[in-house]
């Protein structure tokens, strides 16, 4: 049995309701902040005792339901505490070290976010992971902490690289060293077919001119050598590093089975594991992928099944570790430049749902659309049921549907009311934006994203008062437990 300051550490806080690309991105929208409405006086008065035996009746099933929720938080802890436990004793010997991530940990249990290496309780415990080796992250308590990262997570938090104005020459490490991190997309590959039938790359400030071999060869090639350093690091904590294909401005299209396929080869040889290109792979020939995001916004979905099928044909060659394929549609749906069945067979699905107002994020439409979503990728998916994300702009100048870090809860509580089997997560445009908007609080949106998608939703959120609360007495607690508490909780 837990200790009664555990207990009421759990109903005070869980059960008090929260309150609540296209990738070229300028757009400023206001924020709108809600305030949460003060307890009826009818459900304070019935919970003292003095309501009449209808009022109580009434309230009779979400008791029921009350209590199964209280042995469910009990029994989620347990498990953590498990899994800490085993954490513990993979580290012993490991010395301590300060914080080195960007984000702040917030104080209080209904914002701070239970670090990766403890399994969510909606993850099955048949979750395939992946073999890159992890090292410790430091956490916001100053503890290292083993990372793993989980394909079939419901939590994780994908972010891109490259393309906003906040890009820096060394963000790409600082994002995989952010524990509110667990996958980067890097972009772009803007234009399929240049200079001698090999692409055209810009992934930021990170990348230098071409090299002599890559002049002559293909110039739209650059030398990355940086960036390669810090796709390193981001894979040596475990983290998967992506290679998108598109965006908003790109020439992304195929005339031909063959050409689709031939192409799939030309970036498993530059990004991937093949050798036939070593003088002008990018990253050099030592830094292999993690797998590639299909961004198409041509319009034109001709040939990109039989692109994606020779790409996961390349990937199941090499076994010595697992590759992704991952798409971002925009949220109208049919979207018009990824076809469904290339959806289906990917690992991950992140739905643009912002610069699309009939379905943005901020939109009364955003809730039917995920649902839609979510029953299109689940149908005909066959042995691949890939995970569906919340894809977002992490500050106001990504674009239409910008909802801001303190309200975003509030609108991934209304997916997780769906209970959806197949939620991954959220994906953020883009990464380095989210780690510089950071709030009056001193919080940053990255921390918000990841506190959203990972707290579990109280099933009376919105129809069970505050004031109803099992009688367990808990007058000398705080409102929030101290840090110690949550250090013991999570």
């Amino acid at each position: 049995m837990l200790p009664n300051a555990i207990m009421c550490a759990i109903l005070l806080n869980g059960l008090v309701p929260y309150t609540r690309a296209r990738h070229v991105h300028h757009k400023p929208l206001h924020k709108h902040v809600h305030r949460a409405e003060p307890p009826s006086p009818t459900f304070t008065s019935t919970i003292a005792g003095e309501a009449q035996p209808s009022d109580l009746q009434a309230f009779q099933g979400q008791v029921d339901d009350l209590t199964k929720y209280i042995l469910s938080s009990i029994a989620d802890i347990e498990r953590r505490l498990r899994d800490l436990e085993k954490v513990l004793a993979s580290l012993q010997g490991t010395p301590l070290t300060s914080s080195t991530t960007t984000d702040q940990a917030l104080p209080s249990l209904d914002s701070t976010p239970v670090t990766s290496a403890y399994a969510q309780s909606t993850v099955s415990a048949s979750v395939t992971t992946t073999t890159t080796p992890a090292l410790p992250i430091a956490t916001s308590y100053g503890n290292r902490t083993a990372y793993t990262f989980h394909p079939d997570a419901k939590d994780n938090v994908a972010v891109y690289y490259g393309q906003s104005a906040k890009t820096t020459a060394g963000g790409l490490a600082a994002l995989c060293r952010n524990q509110n991190v667990d996958i980067v997309v890097l972009a772009f590959v803007n234009d399929f077919f240049s200079v001698n039938g090999y692409p055209t790359i810009n992934f930021g400030p990170a990348c230098d001119p071409p090299t002599d071999d890559q002049k002559a060869t293909a110039p739209g090639l650059l030398h990355c050598p940086r960036l390669a350093s810090q796709i390193k690091v981001c894979q040596h904590l475990g983290k998967p590093v992506l290679v998108s294909l598109g965006g908003y401005i790109a020439n992304t299209s195929f005339t031909s089975n063959a050409q689709a396929k031939e192409f799939a080869g030309t970036l498993w040889n530059l990004f991937g594991a093949g050798n036939e290109t070593t003088a002008i792979r990018p990253f050099g020939p030592d830094v292999v992928v993690d797998g590639f995001d299909i961004d198409n916004e041509n319009h034109n979905t001709t040939f990109y099944n039989t692109f994606a099928t020779a790409l996961r044909t390349h990937m199941s060659q090499d076994k010595s570790k697992r590759y992704y394929i991952t798409a971002a549609p925009q949220c109208p749906i049919p979207d018009e430049s990824i076809p469904l069945q290339l959806m289906r067979q990917a690992d991950f699905v992140w739905v643009q749902f912002y610069n699309n107002p009939s379905c943005n994020l901020n939109s009364t439409g955003f809730e039917a659309s995920f649902k839609a979503w979510s029953k299109l990728l689940a149908n005909g998916a066959g042995k691949h049921k890939p995970r569906l994300y919340i894809g977002g702009g992490a500050a106001d100048p990504a674009g239409s549907g910008y909802v801001a870090g303190q309200e975003l809860r509030r609108h991934t509580n209304l997916v997780k009311n769906l209970r959806v089997k197949n939620l991954g997560g959220m994906m953020l445009w883009d990464g380095s934006m989210g780690i510089q908007n950071v709030d009056k609080h001193g919080h940053g949106y990255l921390h918000y994203a990841k506190a959203a998608v990972q707290l579990k939703q109280s099933p009376f959120a919105t129809t069970l008062p505050t004031s109803i609360r099992p009688r367990v007495s808990c007058d000398k607690l705080p409102t929030r437990p101290s840090n110690d508490m949550l250090r013991y909780i999570v």
